[in-house]
């Protein structure tokens, strides 16, 4: 059993018994090894108490708590409940890195002296809402409760304390930013910041007033802060902020205003420094930051040429910026609203205390003393202060003495210089005050007097040092009335507690320090106390004012048993404090409680030409000295306050202040006096322990009972205690008094309250021995049969292979007697075969020598051929050698041999060098590799060259074109007078009547015949065979446009074979370039929806082959054959060239004939359609729509030989926009059917123009209305009522129900509101009824957009979803329908406008909505279900607060991860029901996946000490689950998102050691980068049989993530989406009506669908 043993050095070190004890001698002797740590080796130390002495337990070494304990977040819960338990148990979480560690009601915060991450917005966010046990111990958790209860209407207060450099500033800082913002943190959404946590911090939003609340701070800190031995920015004052609210009815509870009051300022800092400190901040910033003008004015230098900043050398601080803390200084002034004149008129007056601590006072003679006029220091104080310099000498060098006859007496350089440093004390205290008041005034705000508050104290704590002046007296004196309230508040607590639970208690006794309290301030109605006789002395002009001060103390203070007089001399007194006894020097005591200034000298200041000086000193009344004694009333002068009487009533009205409030405790702890990162000093800490009064409340809580622990959590721990048949009781408190009364026989130990069970001290402790008794017995008993089973598990198994050895023994024989039978058997067979062969073998001999006979004759025939053949073309050499010779005379001939020659010795001689130099030749291989890259360089240049004098000749088309243009206005006119004229005659009778000519009507653009030979082009054959896909990569590099999404542009196909007679066929682009009238409109409708009933993507169309990759050989592009291993894109440019050539050579011959060409206009940038809900649309406009349609399409008729137009028909699938890419427009398809006719040239066949030319017939339009002319009236009048959409609307959206999923729907079940009004949509086209459409149309979709978003149905939203999909399939049939009919613009308009608007509702309002909800839904399930779902037996985990903080045990949130799955399967099911595209599907499940993935992730990064070994298993059987569900549903690819979960659940179960474990983690976590690992490893808790986590590993994890901190990102976001395929909407296959028997429709509407 450990114990604790005190220890002079390390506070209480920890032993553990080796032997047992015995007894010799009437006295108890054990031998304890002292356990080993890093202050504390290793020993064996032999210990005796005398049995006479040992009356209780207490006399006894303490014990230790159980190793579970060592942890615990509030000490408060401890077993054994003393100094060394609370001592070791602060020491074990600052070690493990925890700063925060609750003692009952108070928190106990240690500096750690390094940054910590424990101050961030999310960090934040988790406290919000949350009671103070649920989460780790935290500033921000006494915030929390103080701002709750504060909601409630009790003001509240926080006193926060401790002693120099233990981080009471910097608390209340964290105090105040936290109750700056939470309420804009209580309003944010906390799933929102888990799926986008980068958003966090943007939505965070303090108001002006809080900012100047918070711009306070650097403020008081410049002007009342100073660096000390113990603190580089120490508070040298006590500060009380009041924080008042607004009230929580107004619906935002925001700080409305606040209020500063200060307490006993250092004033002797202003004069002087011990070593190693500063003065206040700001002298140092000024000297430092001031711009050289404003330095020069202000006679500043370098802090070293300052008295009064130069005595601790200690002017640069490692860690304190000056400059900067200047530049914060002033901003902070500028938002309390002071001007720069004002503030630099505050640092003119700290200029002036510089200058005044350089004035040298000189000792004269007859103890006098003077300063010399020429002092620069004097000169430029006067200046800055406004003051007469001589004023100011004489009454620092004099005093003035006397009551009815003055008399100026001068003063010897000490008293001087007492004089001198007063004006520096008083001008500075009141400036301070100033900007107090100031402060005050500026946060006062919109606050009142009847709002609450929130009252923050930052006061300084307890003080023992080696001298102890009148500074630390009353400083001592405020800690010691601060205790007095502390005691007296946890004692209530704890009574009410008790109170509460209606237990049987007694009165508890706790030590009380009133009586040191009335020893300093004196008791209600007695006038003698320390104070008042230091007052006494004060008002008394008396050298020996300090000795004569301690002579009244001891006479006066003997006895009392808090005083102590000195053993030698009369200069110190001690006070026995509640922490410690402090003996205290009285000299300067009386001249620092009076503090005051001559009169004379505020008389020079009030003479200041400096307005502001004079205003700090008229706002508050100055303490002076009157110096004007009468004789007659003796030498006691006029009371005046003084500086302890002062404090005594400011201290007074705190505690008024304290007791009206609830309040709450935060004790800082220094660890160690060097400043460094986590370094523990026992010693040190356990003194200011017991000086901040935890220990006292420790005390007080041992003296009733300790341990309280709730009936739940009791029973979950110690429930194996009993039977096992007794756990599932429901009554938990019988159960807990079954536990406690069969463990514990003496009744004193325990109470049961309504709610929790009351436990002594120590008893825990003795619950958890008989706990691991019992559990060590289960272990016992289950290892017993587990051996036995493996034990019998091993015997079945041998037995098992006996028998089947034997089996198989057995086999073997019986198989080697089959193996020698069948031997036998094929010995026989071999034989009978072998005499088959050699029959049929000499039958094969006997036909191969007969052969041989034949092939001999046959090659001696051959042989004689060949010679006869032979001695042929030898005749024939010899004829041609005859000819040689008589060339080879010839002179040239010769030559040319020889050169031929010469050049082959040459040749044969470099492959002779090249073969020597063939280690030469590798190395020149790079450079033959860069002179290729230049050539392919060159060869891409010449094509750009090639390729940008292929658009130079297109420009120059266009022009010509455009001029054909003009020509072929002209011709027509023509042609139209001439028909004028021929039908004027014909009517006339002068000639014959002339008939039509018949119109050619083209075929299908996806089939051509060529006029010659009839044979089909590869157009036909590509159409016939279905259609070849081309590789989206290689007609991207074609067209120029990247391959997703794909731009649908219609090429130009050219047969430039075709004769001149017979007529070709050319596809191009057909857009309508007159816009109509009144409104902006483009004929390029937004694609995002891809569509194509063929799967093909748009490409450039040639007329022969595209070149693919892995075709061999080359291929023809248009005319052009490409070259062997030529680049496919080259090729294609060169067909591109050739194609363009083409076509100006047949606008060359065209213009030649008199024939215009229609030019194709520029390609557009992508834009967006006008809505018909952005855009107004009148009756007249589509009569001007349809009658340009008429003119574009005559003046597109005109046709020469070999040349003509071709309208290409659409597709039964035509591209809409879409919701899952970015919207694009894209050239438009064919609106008009095209017809082509044969034109002549208007000079030479005037005659044949009259007959050939016809004018467009218009096809007979196709309806859907019935063809009952009543019936038609009675519908055209129904849909003409005014009240049409009203009533639709409301009948088939606003009325509708969405089907329940329960039963088996069909698609008429579901899509019936698309069909009804997509039947709505054809009667209003068909009757002509556009500007009704128009109207109707965005009534249609506000309404479905209203009633989805008034809906939080899922099922509703996914209802219309599907609806609004089917609406535009249909939508899409009307536009193909009404694409195949003539002078049909202005409808192919508008049903275009239609698709824009109902792709644009799924696009931005229903799918993001509906992904919305779904999101956040799924968010919040995905903690429960992932992160805490506990269904792993063996594995569970309660949550860090409370007392499951203590055991680590309990049993979680256990239906979470089902009904994350319950929610995932209707989600699923619902978009399988309601028939959601397959695109649509798969987008909205894989996004509830990835938010599960982001939310957890995040999830286990903010969450600190959550992560542990159980938790981690848990979280790995939760993803598997989740992994079994996506098998089920076909969406195992969503896995990919929740992957990273996985690998950070599945690396924190390793072991956490050493280098190689490092290895093993970033192996592993191969989806997670650097910082991420660290980070939750650095959030990770050992608990329960976890091996703990070495300081080596997580160093080695934090190096590696400092290396990559500046680029990794840390948490993960659904910001943004990734991009997902585009959905394709086919047409329907027509119009549908169905009327289900739940939609009532009124009256005459019901017509409409008969």
């Amino acid at each position: 059993m450990a114990k604790y043993f005190a220890d002079p050095t390390n506070g209480w070190a920890m032993a553990e018994v080796v032997v047992d004890s015995t007894v010799s001698n009437g006295a108890l002797c054990i031998s304890f090894r002292m356990i080993e740590t890093d202050e504390v080796p290793a020993a064996i130390r032999d210990v005796k108490f005398e049995l006479s002495r040992i009356t209780s337990q207490l006399d006894l070494p303490p014990l230790k708590n159980p190793d579970f304990m060592d942890h615990v977040n509030d000490l408060s819960l401890l077993s054994y409940l003393h100094e060394p338990a609370v001592f070791w148990g602060i020491k074990n979480r600052f070690g493990a890195g925890e700063i925060y560690t609750y003692s009952g009601m108070v928190l106990i915060a240690m500096n750690p002296f390094q940054d910590v991450d424990l101050y961030s917005v999310e960090i934040m966010r988790d406290y919000v809402g949350k009671k103070r046990d649920d989460l780790l111990p935290h500033i921000y958790g006494i915030a929390e409760e103080c701002y709750k209860a504060m909601l409630e209407g009790t003001n509240q207060s926080v006193i926060v304390s401790g002693e120099s450099g233990a981080g009471k500033t910097q608390s209340t800082k964290y105090i105040m930013q936290y109750l700056a913002v939470v309420d804009s943190l209580s309003k944010f959404d906390s799933i929102e910041a888990l799926q986008r946590p980068e958003s966090v911090s943007n939505e965070i939003r303090k108001s002006e007033t809080e900012e100047a609340v918070l711009a306070s701070n650097p403020i008081l800190e410049s002007f009342g802060n100073a660096k000390t031995t113990r603190n580089d920015n120490s508070s040298r004052f006590g500060k009380f902020v009041e924080l008042f609210f607004s009230s929580p009815s107004s619906g935002a509870v925001r700080i409305t205003g606040a209020k500063v009051r200060t307490y006993l300022l250092e004033r002797s800092r202003l004069i002087f420094q011990p070593a190693t400190e500063r003065n206040y901040h700001i002298f140092y910033q000024l000297c430092a930051a001031v711009p050289a003008a404003e330095k020069k004015q202000l006679g500043l230098d370098k802090w070293e040429s300052f008295h009064y900043l130069n005595q601790g050398n200690a002017g640069i601080v490692r860690n304190i910026n000056d400059v900067e803390e200047f530049k914060e200084t002033q901003n902070a002034l500028s938002t309390l609203g002071m001007s720069v004149s004002m503030q630099w008129d505050i640092f003119r007056l700290c200029a002036a205390i510089l200058h005044i601590g350089n004035t040298q006072i000189i000792d004269s003679e007859n103890d006098a003393s003077s300063i010399s006029s020429s002092d620069g220091a004097l000169e430029k104080a006067a200046e800055l202060l406004g003051i007469e310099k001589a004023d100011f000498v004489k009454w620092v060098t004099h005093k003035q003495t006397g009551f009815k006859e003055k008399i100026l007496k001068p003063l010897n350089a000490k008293a001087a210089l007492v004089a001198r440093d007063s004006v520096t004390k008083v001008i500075y205290t009141k400036l301070f005050d100033w900007l107090v008041k100031a402060i005050n005034k500026n946060l006062k705000r919109d606050s009142t007097d009847d709002q609450n508050f929130i009252g923050v104290l930052d006061i300084y704590g307890f003080e023992h040092f080696a001298v102890n002046s009148f500074e630390q007296f009353c400083i001592n004196y405020a800690n010691e009335k601060l205790q007095q309230e502390f005691n007296a508040h946890v004692f209530r607590n704890e009574q009410e507690g008790y109170i509460q639970e209606g237990i049987i208690w007694q009165m508890i006794e706790f030590s009380d320090n009133k009586e040191c309290i009335e020893l300093i301030e004196g008791k209600p109605g007695s006038r003698i106390s320390i104070l008042s006789l230091l007052d006494e002395e004060s008002r008394l002009q008396n050298d020996k004012a300090d000795s004569n001060f301690i002579n009244k103390l001891v006479g006066s203070f003997e006895k009392h048993k808090y005083y102590i007089k000195p053993r030698f001399g009369n200069t110190d007194f001690t006070i026995k404090h509640y922490a410690v006894d402090v003996t205290y020097t009285s000299m300067g005591f009386v001249e620092k409680n009076k503090d005051s200034m001559s009169e004379e000298l505020q008389e020079v200041l009030g003479k200041s030409n400096n307005a502001f000086l004079r205003e700090i000193f008229a706002d508050t009344a100055v303490v002076v000295e009157d110096i004007n004694i009468s004789r007659r009333s003796s030498i006691v002068g006029p009371r005046k306050p003084t500086l302890g009487s002062m404090f005594k009533d400011s201290l007074e009205e705190l505690m008024k202040t304290i007791r009206a409030t609830e309040g709450h405790y935060i004790r800082c702890i220094k660890p160690n006096m060097a400043k460094k990162a986590f370094e523990f000093e026992g010693a040190m800490v356990l003194a200011q322990l017991k000086a901040c009064g935890v220990l006292e409340t420790i005390k007080i809580s041992n003296a009733g009972y300790p341990n309280k622990l709730g009936y739940h959590d009791f029973a979950a721990r110690y429930e194996v205690l009993v039977k096992s048949e007794f756990w599932s009781m429901a009554d938990r408190k019988a159960l807990c008094q079954m536990i406690v009364e069969t463990v514990l026989q003496d009744s004193s130990k325990y109470q049961f309250g309504k709610t929790k069970v009351f436990l002594k001290s120590g008893q825990i402790a003795f619950f958890e021995d008989r706990r691991k008794d019992r559990i060590q017995h289960f272990v016992s008993l289950l290892a017993k049969n587990c051996r036995r089973f493996i034990a019998r598990r091993k015997f079945l198994r041998l037995r098992e292979a006996t028998i089947i050895l034997q089996s198989t023994f057995r086999g073997m024989l019986a198989r080697n007697f089959v193996a020698e039978q069948r031997a036998m058997e094929a010995a026989a067979r071999e034989k009978r075969e072998r005499e088959i062969i050699e029959r049929n073998s000499a039958t094969k001999l006997q036909s191969l020598f007969r052969g041989a006979v034949v092939r001999k004759e046959y090659i001696q025939n051959c042989t004689n051929v060949l010679v006869l053949q032979n001695a042929v073309r030898a005749n024939a050499d010899k004829k041609k050698l005859k000819q040689l010779k008589q060339e080879a005379k010839s002179v040239e001939k010769v030559k040319e041999k020889a050169f031929s020659l010469e050049a082959k010795v040459l040749e044969l001689s470099q492959a002779l060098r090249e073969k020597d130099l063939a280690s030469k030749k590798l190395l020149e291989r790079c450079s033959a590799y860069e002179s290729q890259l230049v050539s392919w360089k060159e060869k891409f240049e010449a094509l750009d060259a090639k390729y940008k004098a292929a658009n130079t000749e297109i420009s120059k088309l266009n022009t010509t074109v455009v001029n054909l243009t003009a020509e072929e206005e002209n011709t027509s006119n023509e042609k139209d007078r001439l028909a004028l004229i021929v039908s004027q005659a014909a009517q006339d009778g002068l000639i014959p009547h002339v008939s039509n000519l018949p119109l050619i009507v083209m075929p299908p653009a996806n089939y051509s015949r060529s006029p010659s030979d009839g044979r089909k082009t590869p157009n036909a054959e590509r159409s016939r065979s279905g259609g070849r896909r081309p590789e989206p990569e290689r007609l991207a590099s074609i067209n120029g446009t990247s391959h997703f999404p794909p731009r649908i542009v219609r090429s130009t196909t050219i047969n430039e074979k075709s004769p001149s007679n017979s007529s070709a066929f050319l596809v191009t682009s057909m857009e309508l370039t007159s816009p109509p009238r009144g409104r902006s409109f483009t004929e390029k409708i937004p694609m995002r929806f891809s569509v194509s009933p063929s799967g093909e993507e748009p490409a450039i169309q040639a007329a022969s082959t595209v070149p693919f990759p892995g075709l061999r050989g080359p291929v023809r592009i248009g005319s052009v054959l490409t070259k062997p291993n030529e680049d496919p894109a080259v090729a294609a440019l060169r067909a591109e060239v050739e194609i363009l050539k083409g076509q100006l050579a047949d606008c060359k011959c065209s213009t030649s004939r008199g024939i215009s060409i229609k030019p194709k206009p520029p390609v557009r940038q992508p834009t967006r359609v006008p809505s018909m809900r952005q855009k107004s649309i009148f009756e007249q406009d589509i009569v001007d729509d349809a009658e340009i349609a008429r003119k574009n399409q005559l003046l597109s008729m005109h046709n020469r030989t070999g040349l003509a137009y071709s309208g290409v028909t659409p597709s039964s699938a035509e591209t809409v926009p879409g919701v899952f890419g970015p919207m694009f427009t894209a050239e438009p398809a064919d609106e008009l059917e095209a017809h082509i006719v044969e034109v002549r040239t208007p000079e030479k066949h005037v005659t044949n123009i009259t007959e050939n030319i016809s004018h467009p017939k218009i096809g007979r339009r196709t309806t859907s209305m019935l063809k009952s002319p009543q019936l038609n009236a009675e519908r055209e009048r129904i849909l003409e009522r005014e009240d049409f959409n009203e009533i639709v609307c409301r009948t088939l959206i606003t009325n509708a129900k969405a089907p329940s999923t329960i039963k088996s729907l069909t698609p008429d079940d579901v899509f019936y509101p698309s069909y009804l009004l997509s039947s709505l949509f054809g009667m209003q086209i068909d009757e002509g009824m556009l500007v009704v459409l128009h109207d109707f149309v965005p009534e249609v979709i506000n309404r479905i957009s209203a009633t989805v978003v008034s809906s939080e149905e899922g099922a509703k939203t996914a209802f219309w979803i599907s609806n609004v999909y089917q609406l535009l399939c249909q939508t899409t049939f009307l536009y193909n329908r009404e694409v195949k009919k003539p002078n049909n613009r202005a409808v192919i308009n508008i049903i275009r406008t239609i698709q824009t608007d109902l792709s644009g509702l799924l696009e931005t309002e229903l799918i993001p909505i509906f992904l919305k909800r779904l999101r956040d839904q799924t968010a919040s399930l995905a903690g429960p279900g992932i992160l805490e779902n506990q269904d792993l037996p063996g594995m569970k985990v309660e949550s860090a607060g409370g007392f499951w903080g203590v055991f680590g045990a309990g049993n979680g949130a256990e239906s979470g991860l089902l009904k994350l799955k319950g929610f995932l399967s209707g989600v699923d099911k619902i978009l399988r029901v309601y028939f959601l595209p397959d695109g649509l599907y798969g987008k909205i499940m894989l996004e509830l996946l990835r938010t599960i993935g982001v939310v957890c992730f995040n999830g286990m990064l903010v969450k600190r000490n959550f992560l542990n070994f159980k938790r981690c298993m848990q979280i790995q059987y939760n993803l598997t689950q989740l992994e079994e569900w996506c098998a089920r549903t076909g969406l195992s690819t969503g896995l990919y998102y929740v992957e990273p979960i996985m690998q950070a659940a599945k690396v924190l179960t390793y072991n956490k050691i050493n280098f190689e474990d490092v290895g093993a983690v970033y192996d592993t976590a191969f989806r997670l980068n650097a910082s991420q690992i660290y980070k939750l490893f650095h959030n990770y808790a050992a608990r329960d049989s976890d091996s703990p986590m070495t300081a080596e590993f997580l160093e080695l994890l934090k190096h590696r993530s400092d290396a990559t901190r500046h680029r990794d990102i840390l948490t993960v976001s659904l910001d943004p989406e990734p991009e997902y395929p585009q959905l394709a909407v086919t047409a329907a296959d027509g119009l549908k009506v169905y009327v289900p028997s739940s939609l009532v429709i009124p009256g005459d509407f019901a017509k409409l669908f008969q």
